[in-house]
């Protein structure tokens, strides 16, 4: 949890518990925003929080029995939206707004304004290791692995770069 503060939480709920009971414990009113990064298992419950007019931002694909009111979300105009990160590479739309977004991140954190999730970096020689590590459920933030420039096919500008590949 201190991990989770320090990176600017102002709530922590245990996501293995009634979302609603976690919240009525910190005494915060419920949320006019939600942003789900796991694999939306509590997504109908999230949804269900949301004051009207609420909106939540998803990382994964609803499922068809995800089991969300849409009566309520309807009634109350609640909003379900979509991020992925990679929608403009993969469409090959506005490149130059990827690059400029990705850049401004990198100044930012840079600059200690906004703090990266990276807990732990491994070489690609151990990818089984990180994909064990991920199935455990008990890795606290992101695990990149390296890629070694001299060992790789991948062209990268300079000798010396390192190609990261998240797993989340």
């Amino acid at each position: 949890m201190k991990w989770v503060t320090e990176l600017g939480a102002d709530f922590v709920l245990d996501y293995h518990n009634s979302l609603e009971q976690e919240i009525s414990k910190t005494g915060a009113p419920k949320p006019d925003y939600a942003f789900d990064l796991r694999d939306n298992v509590k997504i109908a419950e999230i949804v269900k929080l949301l004051n009207p007019f609420g909106k939540v931002a998803l990382t994964w694909p609803l499922s068809d029995d995800a089991g969300i009111d849409w009566q309520d979300c309807w009634t109350k105009r609640k909003s379900i939206m979509y991020e992925l990160m990679f929608t403009r590479a993969m469409h090959g739309i506005q490149l130059e707004k990827q690059a400029r977004a990705l850049a401004d991140v990198a100044k930012l954190i840079d600059q200690g304004r906004v703090k990266h999730t990276l807990t732990k970096v491994l070489p690609w020689d151990n990818v089984q290791e990180a994909h064990n590590l991920q199935e455990s459920g008990k890795v606290v933030g992101k695990i990149a692995l390296s890629i070694d420039p001299a060992r790789s096919k991948m062209k990268t500008q300079k000798k010396t770069s390192t190609c990261w590949s998240f797993l989340s």
